[in-house]
């Protein structure tokens, strides 16, 4: 690959609307590489991320929880999607939804395994889906008071048909 190839590769991954990053396995899981959106998500420069691991921007039980999702990628070697996480970065809290690939390049070393990462912010998506759950909540309340209303005017009507008949009966035998 020339250098215009890789730069044109790279203008592509910048200007995807997800994260994308990649670990080496056998760097203790380094980070290599982190696409323009991933690095404007954590507010860092590659150079910040570079050589760090998850341990450096996660606290351990996180951490812990994506190398065991890595470890299990490397040996399913198919993909994996992650449909919602909770995120903290310096820019706040978020929801994304992650896909891991396992990846393996032919190097003048031999094969090379990585892990390729594909992280979308799905934090506006869920808060719709909470308010649309919301409001079928609220909706299906509405439906159960208003048969409500039609069952107790049902009855209403039920009880005063014999109770009319009553009143005239009664009426008629006074008088």
């Amino acid at each position: 690959m020339n250098l215009q190839d890789v730069s044109l590769f790279r203008g592509i991954l910048d200007r995807l609307p997800v994260a994308i990053y990649c670990k080496s396995p056998s760097e203790n899981f380094c980070y290599v590489y982190w696409n323009e959106p991933a690095l404007k998500f954590w507010n860092l420069t590659l150079d910040q991320v570079r050589g760090k691991t998850d341990y450096d921007f996660f606290p351990k039980e996180q951490a812990d929880f994506f190398r065991a999702k890595d470890l299990e990628v490397l040996e399913r070697k198919e993909k994996m999607v992650i449909n919602e996480e909770p995120m903290t970065t310096p820019m706040g809290h978020f929801v994304i939804r992650t896909t891991k690939i396992p990846l393996t390049v032919q190097t003048a070393k031999g094969p090379t395994e990585y892990i390729l990462g594909l992280s979308e912010d799905i934090t506006h998506q869920k808060e719709i889906e909470k308010q649309l759950e919301m409001e079928h909540l609220v909706a299906v309340h509405h439906s159960k008071m208003a048969l409500l209303g039609e069952l107790a005017g049902s009855v209403a009507h039920e009880l005063s048909t014999p109770l009319n008949v009553t009143i005239l009966l009664a009426e008629s035998i006074l008088s």
